[in-house]
């Protein structure tokens, strides 16, 4: 990762944790996520700048850049300077069928093998289990591994015990 993209990932962590996002908690309680479409998309508009794609969903990547007439790198969605994704519309993904992997996972993070939820995530429901299982999350050490290793440290420090 770029020195561009590692900053715009922290600039997005900041914002993020400004607006109550990626606030993580290890799943010890029955919790599940009520996601109704078109009515909140925070997590979009806030942390819509660091959709990274792995390798598989590249060439999907181009393909839904291509047909919106979006610039893409190839390894993240094309994002506003307020930090949205530009797929975002009246609060729902206009994607949603093709979303890449790291959006249809959220709020849900694996850390150590461990299921951690973003409680600042507006549709967290503590009333009953749905939550995946830890394998079916890709690891957040994946989704760090761009970065600088002492950085990809830091992060995960952060997000598991902050």
């Amino acid at each position: 990762m770029d020195v561009l993209n590692t900053v715009r990932l922290l600039r997005t962590v900041a914002r993020s944790r400004l607006h109550g996002l990626l606030r993580l908690r290890a799943v010890t309680t029955a919790v599940r996520l009520e996601c109704p479409p078109g009515q909140c998309g925070l997590c979009c508009r806030v942390m819509g700048d660091a959709v990274h794609v792995d390798t598989q969903e590249r060439s999907l990547l181009v393909q839904i850049s291509e047909n919106r007439g979006l610039n893409s790198t190839g390894t993240a969605l094309p994002h506003s300077t307020a930090g949205a994704c530009l797929l975002l519309e009246n609060s729902s993904c206009s994607i949603y069928d093709q979303r890449p992997r790291s959006c249809r996972e959220y709020p849900w993070y694996n850390i150590d093998g461990l299921l951690f939820v973003d409680t600042g995530c507006p549709g967290i429901r503590f009333d009953s289990a749905a939550s995946p299982q830890p394998s079916a999350i890709t690891p957040i050490e994946v989704l760090l591994q761009e970065l600088p290793l002492p950085l990809a440290k830091i992060l995960k420090w952060i997000f598991s015990k902050w």
